[in-house]
């Protein structure tokens, strides 16, 4: 008797454990949910530091740790940008205000996440927008090349966002979109760009062009492929048709004599013999 109460003990306990932790987790996604819906001039943040001088990126990670708003920007863009404020309780739309005029920011909203854009001319107003959405449509689809073989790695980005994915070994990709009117980007290097408009599409097969411009722009070299505008050191070519004209059983002999800056002589004078290349 004294087991099955025992047992029966253990057991209810358990049971009120699961219930709690069912409930704190209910109730945490509650209020975050509840934080995402509130207006920016609702959501209280409480600088009480003495300082007055804030670092622009010290200041976003104050507000990330104080709310549940994340924030996406260009570190380069905050780099050395300097706010200046009351130490006192601020409403985060007037702080951002803040942020908008003193670094001169565009700041877009949609539901936990804030992106700065910096303004570039000096005649231009920043601005400030919110939107609090409360759903996502997602896509997915498959990226191939021109023979139809799926494409691995390709990006694949919301357009004005910082929302996006890559394909898989497959070529296939999934993304939630938050646009209210998407468009997403697909780029993958030595093919041609394309921006589709989603409209009430879920799904997409997408077949990349060669950009045979981008091509040419791109050297391959014994350890990978650089564009020809970020080399730092020299690059010699032998066109195909050069190669052709010399009647030789091997392409070390065909480049003998016609590679600047490449020493190519035989080992031996055996017939076979191996070639010593030295640059």
């Amino acid at each position: 008797m004294n087991v099955k109460l025992r047992n029966l003990l253990v057991f209810m306990s358990k049971v009120a454990i699961y219930t709690y932790l069912a409930f704190f987790a209910f109730l945490t996604y509650a209020n975050e949910s509840e934080a995402q819906r509130k207006k920016l001039g609702e959501v209280k943040i409480n600088l009480s530091t003495s300082s007055h001088t804030w670092a622009l990126d010290e200041l976003m990670d104050e507000i990330e740790s104080k709310s549940v708003f994340q924030f996406a920007y260009r570190r380069g863009d905050v780099k050395r940008k300097q706010i200046y404020l009351d130490p006192s309780e601020w409403n985060l739309f007037d702080l951002l205000k803040e942020i908008s005029s003193q670094g001169r920011f565009d700041i877009k909203r949609v539901n936990e996440s804030i992106a700065l854009t910096p303004v570039n001319t000096n005649t231009a107003l920043p601005s400030i927008s919110e939107r609090i959405q409360t759903f996502e449509v997602s896509i997915s689809g498959r990226v191939i090349d021109e023979n139809g073989e799926p494409l691995i790695g390709v990006a694949i980005l919301e357009k004005g966002t910082t929302n996006g994915t890559t394909t898989d070994i497959s070529g296939n990709f999934q993304l939630d979109l938050i646009s209210e009117d998407p468009s997403i980007i697909i780029s993958y290097v030595g093919y041609a760009q394309q921006e589709i408009n989603v409209g009430n599409q879920t799904t997409f097969d997408i077949q990349l062009e060669l950009d045979i411009e981008s091509l040419a722009e791109i050297v391959v070299v014994g350890y990978g492929s650089v564009k020809k505008s970020d080399l730092t050191g020299a690059v010699s070519s032998v066109k195909s048709e050069d190669l052709v004209e010399r009647p030789v059983p091997t392409i070390d002999q065909a480049l003998q004599g016609r590679v600047a800056g490449a020493t190519i002589r035989t080992n031996s004078a055996a017939p076979g013999g191996g070639m010593n290349i030295v640059i």
